[in-house]
């Protein structure tokens, strides 16, 4: 088992459930079963920005220490970006 949480590598990953979702999305699969339960399909929009979000975050952080800009990168103020975008 490998941990990747709190740290650059999870970009990857991240892009790859974006993808997946997009592909979903384009098709409307599964929505229905949110929708059904009392889930608003704006909610669903706003999930994907927000995960976008939290992508184009974690990039910035990678290219910041890929510059050698700073050894250790708060990761709080991506955390607290994704604060502000829920509330």
């Amino acid at each position: 088992m490998c941990s990747i949480d709190n740290n650059t590598a999870i970009c990857d990953r991240l892009n790859k459930t974006e993808l997946i979702f997009r592909q979903l999305a384009k098709k409307g699969a599964f929505f229905h079963w949110y929708t059904n339960e009392g889930m608003d399909e704006q909610e669903f929009h706003d999930s994907k920005e927000i995960l976008i979000h939290v992508i184009k975050s974690y990039e910035t952080l990678k290219t910041t220490q890929k510059k050698g800009a700073a050894a250790a990168v708060d990761v709080g103020l991506l955390n607290a970006d994704v604060e502000t975008i829920l509330n």
